[in-house]
């Protein structure tokens, strides 16, 4: 439920997660806290060195919103989806990727990976990991799935995808599932521009939405949504999943049943960056259904993000 005690910025505030450069918090960082009740950090490779300095992170992040009066402690999010994607480098355990264990094919190990791995990070501070990926890699050409799904059978990638979300439930981490609806039948990097996936419900109902399904059975946080066009869902060539409520709000919330948090994939990707622009991103993709809205670099982009939603919600 909404806090209606907040203001309106507040409200703002909670709904962005935001990125830095550094390894301590940096001015805009604080900034964003501090004034503009910024409730969601990402962290990336940039802003880690060890976990001593990890850990120093996190704490002096949520120093900072506690002395600024944010009534809940920040979210701080990290993609380590193990293999190929992991952010934390020395002095963290290497785990093997999704690939890897999905050679292995065995719950339990996928669970015992995810368990260590929440460990690891609840230890340093960090409350939600952006993963698992649960992209069945079905098309050899993907320049940016590939190794980080599980497999190309989605019933395997189901199974494991929700042994993922088990483990990191029991280390008290949020879980991510991602990239709704699908980006492993794709030849496009959503990074560089817009990648579509041209085919009927039906074949989504076999292939992509299977581990999704499967993922929200099992109680999953939050689901991330891909910067994708599914223009037989959408009747539109140019629209991503991102910013469409047919697919935000009526597949994933009506149809699939999904109550968690709903968060965007970083909408300064060129998929958006380049076509509506981050700003005008940010509104759409909140118009649309989702919760949390992921500007993961540029400050400007960050408070420009913000002052554009002010403007639309008054």
């Amino acid at each position: 439920m909404p806090d209606y005690t907040m203001t309106l910025r507040e409200q703002i505030g909670q709904v962005l997660m935001v990125g830095f450069g550094g390894t301590t918090p940096s001015p805009q960082i604080l900034d964003l806290i501090q004034n503009h009740h910024i409730g969601g950090i990402i962290l990336f490779s940039r802003n880690v060195q060890s976990p001593f300095q990890v850990h120093a992170l996190t704490h002096d992040l949520q120093i900072a919103a506690k002395a600024a009066g944010h009534r809940y402690p920040l979210l701080i999010a990290i993609d380590q989806e193990n293999g190929m994607v992991q952010r934390l480098g020395h002095g963290a355990t290497s785990f093997p990727g999704n690939m890897a264990q999905g050679a292995i094919g065995s719950e339990q190990v996928t669970y015992a990976i995810a368990l260590a791995t929440g460990q690891e990070l609840q230890s340093l501070g960090i409350n939600m990991n952006l993963a698992p990926v649960v992209d069945v890699n079905n098309n050899p050409a993907n320049p940016v799935i590939g190794v980080r799904s599980f497999g190309e059978d989605p019933h395997m990638v189901a199974r494991l995808g929700a042994a993922a979300v088990k483990g990191y439930r029991s280390a008290g981490i949020i879980s991510c599932l991602k990239h709704f609806p699908g980006h492993g039948d794709t030849a496009v990097d959503s990074h560089l521009s817009l990648p579509t996936i041209p085919y009927p419900m039906e074949r989504l109902e076999k292939i992509e939405l299977v581990p999704f399904r499967s993922g929200i059975e099992t109680g999953v946080d939050c689901v991330m949504i891909a910067h994708i066009a599914f223009p037989s869902l959408t009747q539109n060539e140019a629209l991503p999943a991102t910013l469409s409520s047919v697919i935000v709000r009526g597949l994933l919330r009506e149809q699939l049943g999904f109550d968690g948090v709903i968060i965007s994939d970083c909408l300064e990707m060129k998929a958006i960056s380049e076509t509506v622009g981050v700003a005008q991103g940010a509104v759409q993709a909140l118009q649309a259904g989702v919760d949390l809205v992921l500007i993961s670099h540029q400050y400007p982009r960050q408070r420009s993000s913000i002052e554009a939603i002010l403007t639309a919600v008054q």
